[in-house]
């Protein structure tokens, strides 16, 4: 159950957090109902709790969590220990409704859940280390396995306020539904609709606003209801072989229900849904490992209990647009490429060894040991760095362990000379499977090797290698379909820019007419895939300018137009409108908005505060931009990717004596920067501080991951 943390009108008072308005201990699962009472005495013996937990949202917690045999985990008895399929009902009758934004980023966070199942990179799979026993049998454990519900929506009436079979809503509500109402919907819903309610399928009932929800047909405050108490829970509303598992999912109150310690946040710009998706994180994580009493502390709590309003620290912000109730715009989870605020879930594996994550970043230093945001990299488990020997090319392929240190999978040879100028890891959906692709442009005689990435290992296996392409430069369209490539005379190649199509079997075949004049030493792909930016430092014939063109599904190319811009080494996008290229003159940092095709100058970083010549950059996930100057590696922070900055705000220089710097690296959640030099023997790690406003990021060298059998260049991550 997720308690209310405070009843506090403007902002939470954290120690509020340890008062009656703290999560409750969990209900016999064999009971069903909801799943928020007294829960039972029969405890596994010869348990003793490690001692009370930090947690100031749970001081009466208890852990580490004990196993009860013979109950089963979601998915237990009908499918596999897991599987569960997360099904959102929305009940809103005539006079009530919800904003459109608010459903789509609840289905959108489901659908992210069912797409990154199976991994360790988000809060979900910390259920994994439990499991169910049933009698003699072998232990069976949890394997994340989530599947998207088609949604359902339902108009019938609320219960009438104040008779037999309703409660009576507090002031400023209109509707009141009580526990045995919303029990008697679900079984009215699942039998008209013929939807299953086994042990494998979560009903998240999700209320509008004005609806009180309680527990009984009475009325707060001597009955617990959503206003007074908790801020959801789940049950069951049938038998134990049939159980129909259920959430109870009032509109969220923001004064007790979001983060009490930092706000709100709102990733997605939406106070109120994101909040939502947090609460549905708890109560679905809760109802997998407990739904029938598997898996609680020695006071009857949950998972989700133990790290009730526990975040731990932001990977970052978001350029989001905050609505009127956000406190920022931090998230903590990257799902299937979208970004989420929510709590953490508890690990007896953790809380043995004393890791866990703080409280709150901004106003809380508690560290609450067993609460995570994951047990693995929150994305990009596999570092590929381009590991060349004298005379021909090479691809090294590093696991990113939990702990941020790497592990040698293997080294590939392209079989082909030349520095790797250029790479990146793109997505192809076969029809069978959905395969990564390492894309490596071998400088000396501008081929282009194409390696698949196992997913699961991280294997390369090298596919094809393509006749000389004449390129300098090379990009992927998101779809992993085309690839385009550039060149430049002065760099010993062609003035041209180009399009191949990408097949699935990994060979590369030349476009019909996709080829025009132009020179190019830079190209990036828009996140759609509809625009084509190059940059030119304008050393050959042509002059120094950033161009934008539109690009085709099947590569063709049209040319829009160009800005100049003092010698752009680099481009990149931040969106399908608005891109950011670095300068080699004067060393400054510029963006640019794309409009119908036009470019327009939006702003640059102050050419005085960078005094050296700017070569690479790179994006972090929320549209921080890093660079490399004469005094170390930096960033700025922007107005935002959507339209460009008008100006952009420095942060501190990052040390860096590795020499002149060849690519700068971001990871996919953010957290991470890998910066490599020209002639350097190894990649230097950065961590990534919290955003401090005014002040950017601070960066800190976090390790050297030593290059056994080369120079390096270049690194990329697999988007695996």
């Amino acid at each position: 159950m997720a308690a209310v943390a405070t009843a506090a009108t403007s902002a939470p008072n954290p120690t509020a957090a340890t008062g009656p308005g703290t999560a409750g201990p969990e209900a016999n699962g064999r009971g069903l109902g909801p799943l928020r009472v007294t829960y039972r005495s029969d405890r596994q013996p010869g348990r003793t709790p490690l001692g009370p937990a930090s947690n100031l949202a749970c001081s009466s917690c208890n852990p580490p969590l004990l196993f009860t045999p013979g109950a089963y985990v979601m998915g237990g008895q009908s499918a596999t220990p897991g599987s569960a399929t997360l099904t959102p009902v929305f009940w809103a009758p005539p006079g009530y409704s919800f904003d459109p934004g608010y459903k789509a980023l609840v289905e959108q966070y489901l659908s992210d859940l069912a797409a990154e199942g199976s991994t360790t990179s988000n809060v979900f799979s910390v259920a994994d280390e439990y499991y169910q026993q049933i009698g003699t049998g072998p232990t069976a454990p949890i394997v994340y396995r989530v599947s998207a519900g088609a949604e359902v929506d339902t108009a019938d009436a609320f219960p009438v306020s104040g008779t037999v079979n309703g409660c009576q809503p507090s002031s400023g509500y209109s509707a009141c539904v009580a526990d045995p109402s919303l029990q008697a919907e679900i079984v009215h819903l699942l039998a008209v609709d013929h939807l299953p309610g086994d042990d494998a399928h979560l009903y998240l009932v999700l209320f509008p606003p004005g609806v009180e929800t309680c527990s009984a047909y009475g009325a707060a405050p001597t009955d617990s209801c959503s206003t007074n108490t908790y801020c959801a829970y789940h049950g069951g509303a049938g038998t134990v072989a049939a159980p129909d598992l259920y959430a109870n999912l009032p509109y969220p109150n923001l004064n007790g229900c979001s983060d009490p310690f930092d706000g709100p946040q709102a990733p997605n710009g939406n106070s109120f849904a994101d909040a939502a998706v947090s609460l549905i994180s708890h109560e679905a994580n809760e109802a997998i490992t407990d739904w029938d009493g598997a898996w609680v502390d020695a006071a009857g709590y949950e998972d989700g209990d133990e790290c009730n309003f526990v975040y731990g620290s932001p990977l970052g912000v978001t350029s989001a647009t905050r609505d009127a109730y956000a406190a920022g715009t931090s998230y903590n989870q990257v799902i299937n490429g979208h970004r989420y605020w929510t709590q953490d879930e508890f690990s007896n594996t953790a809380f043995s060894r004393g890791i866990g994550d703080i409280t709150a970043p901004a106003k809380q230093t508690v560290t609450v040991a067993g609460c995570l945001q994951r047990t693995g990299p929150s994305r990009g488990e596999f570092l590929l760095v381009d590991d060349n020997t004298p005379g021909t090319n090479q691809v090294s392929n590093y696991r990113v362990n939990p702990d941020g240190t790497t592990t040698l999978i293997g080294t590939y040879p392209t079989g082909h000379p030349g520095l790797v100028a250029s790479w990146l890891a793109g997505r192809r959906a076969d029809a069978a499977a959905t395969t990564d692709r390492l894309y490596a442009l071998n400088l000396g005689d501008q081929t282009v090797s194409v390696f698949s990435v196992n997913p699961s290992t991280g294997v390369l296996n090298l596919l094809q290698t393509t006749p000389p392409l004449s390129a300098t430069a090379i990009a992927v369209n998101p779809a992993g379909t085309v690839l385009y490539t550039g060149g430049a005379a002065n760099e010993g190649s062609a003035d041209r820019l180009s399009s191949y199509a990408l097949n699935a079997d990994g060979t590369v075949s030349p476009t019909a007419s996709a080829s025009v004049a132009t020179a190019v030493d830079s190209l990036a792909v828009s996140p759609d895939g509809t625009e084509i930016a190059s940059a030119y430092p304008g050393t050959g014939a042509y002059p120094p300018a950033v161009s934008a063109w539109a690009a085709g599904t099947l590569g063709q190319l049209t040319a829009q137009s160009s800005v100049a811009a003092p010698c752009p080494t680099d481009v990149r996008f931040a969106s399908a409108s608005a891109l950011f290229s670095a300068a080699c003159e004067n060393g400054a940092v510029s963006s640019f908005s794309l409009s119908g095709g036009q470019l327009l100058l939006t702003g640059s970083t102050p050419a005085s505060a960078l005094p050296s010549s700017t070569q690479t950059l790179a994006l972090g996930p929320n549209g921080y931009v890093y660079f490399d100057t004469s005094s170390g590696i930096r960033g700025a922070t922007t107005a935002g990717p959507a339209t460009g900055p008008a100006a952009f705000a420095l942060g501190p220089a990052a040390t860096y004596s590795g020499g002149s710097v060849s690519s700068i690296t971001v990871s996919p959640d953010g957290s991470d920067l890998m910066v490599t030099s020209f002639g350097s023997t190894h990649v230097d790690v950065f961590s990534v501080g919290p955003l401090v406003a005014g002040a950017g990021h601070t960066l800190t060298l976090l390790q050297q991951i030593p290059v056994p059998n080369g120079l390096v260049t270049v690194t990329a991550y697999s988007p695996v």
